[in-house]
């Protein structure tokens, strides 16, 4: 009988995922300067998250922040945190909720972020929400 090991959660997927990324790094030995220049190389190929449809790139300080992570505190220190609002919708209004649904029907290829992004800068939804 054939068993599959598969991560318990998202969140033990995005740890395995992000170790993956940065496995070769943690296991050699660099000299000074080759750590640099191996994130630099690394941050411009493309990976595909999990549970993602699309490849995407980590930045240089991304890449450095999960080797070091993973280097202080091993698979544990990439899993991603939990959001202190997990659990409760974020606090629109009426109106807020009306212009966003509005907006999204109207430009469905638009991103839910470029969304909200357009309108804080618009200053028509304040930047907390």
């Amino acid at each position: 009988m054939h068993s599959k090991f598969a991560p318990a959660s998202h969140r033990e997927a995005v740890a395995i995922f992000r170790a993956e990324i940065i496995g070769a790094l943690v296991r050699s030995d660099l000299d000074h300067g080759e750590l640099a220049t191996t994130l630099r190389k690394l941050s411009k190929q493309h990976f595909r998250p999990p549970g993602s449809a699309r490849t995407r790139t980590y930045s240089v300080t991304t890449l450095e922040r999960w080797y070091y992570a993973y280097r202080a505190g091993g698979l544990p220190a990439l899993m991603p945190e939990r959001r202190t609002d997990a659990g409760r919708g974020q606090a629109l209004t009426e109106a807020q909720r009306k212009l966003l649904l509005d907006i999204r029907r109207e430009h469905r290829s638009a991103s839910v972020p470029l969304i909200l992004r357009t309108l804080h800068l618009d200053g028509r939804l304040d930047k907390g929400t």
